[in-house]
């Protein structure tokens, strides 16, 4: 369910590597499979978690925008199963390009999980302050999404949109965070609820056009497949909440290698799911 209303960092490809790790663990078998590293960092945890038997778990990282065009940090993920009862506490981290030479690791020490023990292993455990919440997702990207051509909207499909701006928002992706002060955006996206499931009938007297504009594409909504869009109301979204609308967010993207910080003075302005926002 979490995964489903967006409250998790759920990924499928996570999913299907546990899984993997489930069918052959107790025997000496070697999985590698393409990831975002961030699940490869999620594999890792779950498996000290549950005690699996491994001999080595290693990360070998690769420029994801030369090969697949993505901006994300990817890797290939190899995990050395075992039918010892062992299971090295330490990730080392490689560059696909040098496999021999170890860039960084990451795990255990002390019982303790530290990402990063090339650093010196800060100690920064705690409780978080903030609810931390995913961004928007409607899978819906060429009609919900739309840029700023001059003074009117384009959608995916290259049409011309005419709306009502009641429920069109600025968008944000992960990959627009590049500068440090970020006052405008040329990307905006149709936010159709205020919380998961919320019927959206009145949009039709609301604001007429939008509702036009959105039965008219109704067949790109009809194609999606998320179990959240089954026998909800049309047009319907998930990661969505009165957060937000929060009148002050702390966007976290983790699409970059190097920490950058950035103040946007737009508001309210949406996220997409690759980032996640938290209330303040």
């Amino acid at each position: 369910m979490d995964a489903i209303t967006g409250a998790s960092n759920f990924d499928i490809c996570e999913y299907i590597i546990l899984q993997l790790i489930a069918s052959f663990r107790g025997t000496n078998t070697t999985i590698a499979m393409l990831c975002k590293t961030s699940v490869a960092r999620n594999v890792f945890v779950e498996m000290k978690r549950t005690y699996t038997e491994y001999v080595s778990c290693d990360i070998l990282e690769f420029d994801a925008k030369k090969v697949f065009g993505i901006s994300a940090s990817a890797c290939l993920l190899v995990i050395d199963l075992s039918t010892n009862n062992f299971s090295d506490d330490i990730c080392n981290v490689y560059s696909f390009y040098e496999p021999q030479k170890i860039r960084s690791s990451f795990g255990y020490v002390g019982g303790k999980f530290y990402s990063n023990l090339s650093t010196g292993g800060e100690d920064f455990s705690g409780s978080c302050c903030f609810e931390w919440r995913q961004g928007v997702k409607h899978d819906c990207s060429k009609v919900m999404e739309l840029s700023l051509n001059g003074i009117s909207f384009v959608n995916g499909l290259k049409e011309s949109v005419d709306i009502e701006n009641s429920y069109v928002f600025p968008l944000i992706k992960s990959s627009m965070f590049k500068s440090p002060i970020i006052s405008d955006s040329d990307k905006y996206v149709i936010v159709t609820q205020k919380k998961v499931r919320e019927d959206t009938s009145h949009i039709a007297s609301d604001a007429p056009k939008t509702w036009h504009y959105l039965e008219s594409h109704k067949e790109y909504f009809l194609k999606r497949k998320s179990t959240i869009y089954k026998n909800a109301p049309d047009f319907s979204m998930f990661g969505v909440g009165d957060y937000s609308y929060a009148p002050c967010l702390l966007k976290l993207c983790g699409s970059h290698s190097k920490e950058l910080f950035q103040m946007l003075y737009r508001h309210p302005v949406m996220s997409f799911r690759k980032s996640m926002p938290a209330t303040i």
